[in-house]
C-alpha cells in the first residue's frame, strides 16, 4: 500500500507539473507572433496533454498491477507521439510546414507498438509475453532517436536564441536521462525505484520545456522589435543606430570583422532637385532603387545603411584600399546605369562616394568624417565619381 500511495503522490506530482505547463500555453497571447510561430507554439502545448496521457497510462499500471508489457506498451506509444509532437514544433518553428504523426517512421512505430499490446498473455495479467526489458530498450531508443532529430532540426539556430539552447539542452538531458533510468533498472531491477527516476526526470523535462520554448518565442519577439528599431522603413537597410552599434562591436553575434576594411560614405546627387522636380514619391522610389543595388553587389559579411535622407553609409570587410575603389565605383556605375521609369517618366541619377580605411587601430568616428570629407571632395570635383580620403581632406 506505501508502494502505491508513492507511485500515486509522484503521479499527482507530475501531472500538475503539465497541466501547468498547458494552462501556461492555452492563455498565452500569440496574435504577435507569426502564423508558423502560432501554430509552432499549439503543437508545442498538445505535448503536455499527451504527456499526461503517458504517465497515467504507466502509473494507474503499476498502482492496479495490470499486465506489465501492456501498460509498458501503452506508456511508450503514448511517450513517442508526444515527442514526434515536439519535433513537429521545432520543424513549424523554422518555417517548415511539417507533421511527424503522419510521417512512416511514427506508423512504424504505432504498428509496433499495436503488435507488443495484442501479443500479451491476458490483459490483466500481470504476466508478460514479451519481456519488460525488451520493451524499455525499444522505448527508451525512440525517444532518444526523436531528441536527436530534434536536435538536428536545432542545429543552425541553437547559438542564434537563449530558448533555443534551452530546450537543446533540453533534448540532451531527455536523451542521457533515457539512458540512466534504464540503467539503473538494468542493474537494480527496481520497479519502485525506476518508477520514481522516471517520474521525476518527467517533472524536470517538462519544467525545461516550458521555459526553453518561452524563451525561445519570446526571445523571437525581442528580436522582432529591435530588427524593426534597427531597419530604415524605407529601404529596408540598418539605420543609422544599427549601423553605429554593429560598427563598434558591442554585439558578439554579429560575424562581421569590424577592425579590417573600408568605411564609404554616399551621396545621391542633386537629389533636391529629383524631389522638387518630380515629388517625394519619386524620390522615394530612386532611394528603394539605390538601396536594392547596394544589397545586390555587397557581400553577405559587408554592411550597408541609411544613414538619413539621401545619404549611405557602407562597411566592406576584409579589404584593401586597392580593390575597395574598384568594388565602389562598380557600385557607382550600377547606379549611373540605372533608370526608373515612373508616371511616363525616365529618370536617371548618380550618386558621389567616398571612402577611408578602418582597422583596429582607428575610431569609427575618425573613420566616418575622413570617408565623409572624401564624399565631399567628389562632390566638388564634379559628382559621380569615388574619392578615397587623403590627409589634405580636412
Amino acid at each position: 500500500m506505501n508502494e502505491n500511495i508513492l507511485m500515486l503522490y509522484m503521479l499527482i506530482c507530475a501531472i500538475s507539473a503539465s497541466v501547468g505547463a498547458a494552462s501556461l500555453f492555452l492563455y498565452t497571447p500569440v496574435g504577435a507572433f507569426t502564423p508558423h510561430s502560432r501554430i509552432s507554439l499549439r503543437i508545442f502545448f498538445a505535448f503536455f496533454p499527451v504527456n499526461v496521457i503517458a504517465l497515467m497510462c504507466l502509473s494507474f499500471g503499476q498502482i492496479f498491477k495490470f499486465n506489465v508489457g501492456l501498460i509498458e506498451a501503452l506508456y511508450y506509444a503514448v511517450s513517442v507521439i508526444g515527442y514526434l509532437l515536439i519535433f513537429t514544433a521545432i520543424k513549424w518553428r523554422r518555417g517548415v510546414e511539417f507533421n511527424a504523426l503522419k510521417s512512416p517512421f511514427c506508423l512504424a512505430n504505432i504498428l509496433f507498438w499495436v503488435v507488443i499490446f495484442v501479443t500479451q498473455q491476458k490483459w490483466f495479467d500481470s504476466v508478460a509475453v514479451i519481456p519488460l526489458l525488451a520493451i524499455d530498450t525499444m522505448g527508451k531508443a525512440n525517444i532518444i532517436l526523436i531528441c536527436g532529430l530534434s536536435l538536428y532540426a536545432l542545429k543552425d539556430r541553437v547559438l542564434k536564441n537563449a530558448g533555443e539552447r534551452l530546450l537543446s539542452m533540453t533534448l540532451v538531458l531527455s536523451m542521457s536521462l533515457s539512458v540512466t533510468v534504464f540503467g539503473v533498472y538494468l542493474f537494480t531491477m527496481d520497479e519502485i525505484l525506476r518508477y520514481a527516476n522516471l517520474t521525476t526526470s518527467n517533472i524536470l523535462i517538462t519544467v525545461l520545456t516550458v521555459g526553453g520554448v518561452y524563451c525561445a518565442f519570446f526571445f523571437d519577439r525581442i528580436n522582432a522589435h529591435r530588427t524593426e528599431a534597427e531597419t530604415d522603413f524605407l529601404s529596408g537597410m540598418l539605420n543609422r543606430r544599427a549601423f553605429m552599434r554593429i560598427m563598434s562591436a558591442q554585439n558578439e553575434d554579429d560575424a562581421i570583422n569590424v577592425s579590417y576594411g573600408v568605411i564609404v560614405m554616399a551621396d545621391i546627387d542633386n537629389f533636391k532637385v529629383i524631389n522638387d522636380k518630380y515629388g517625394h514619391d519619386i524620390g522615394d522610389i530612386v532611394i528603394k532603387r539605390v538601396a536594392s543595388i547596394f544589397h545586390e553587389l555587397l557581400r553577405h559579411n559587408d554592411l550597408c545603411a541609411r544613414m538619413g535622407g539621401e545619404e549611405f553609409s557602407l562597411f566592406i570587410s576584409d579589404i584593401d584600399a586597392k580593390k575597395a575603389h574598384i568594388a565602389i565605383d562598380r557600385i557607382r556605375k550600377n547606379i549611373e546605369a540605372s533608370v526608373v521609369e515612373v508616371a511616363g517618366f525616365s529618370i536617371k541619377f548618380t550618386a558621389s562616394f567616398g571612402y577611408a580605411e578602418i582597422n583596429k587601430d582607428t575610431s569609427l568616428t575618425d573613420a566616418l568624417r575622413e570617408a565623409d570629407h572624401a564624399m565631399y571632395a567628389s562632390k566638388q570635383s564634379g559628382r559621380n565619381r569615388v574619392c578615397a580620403y587623403t590627409s589634405d581632406m580636412q
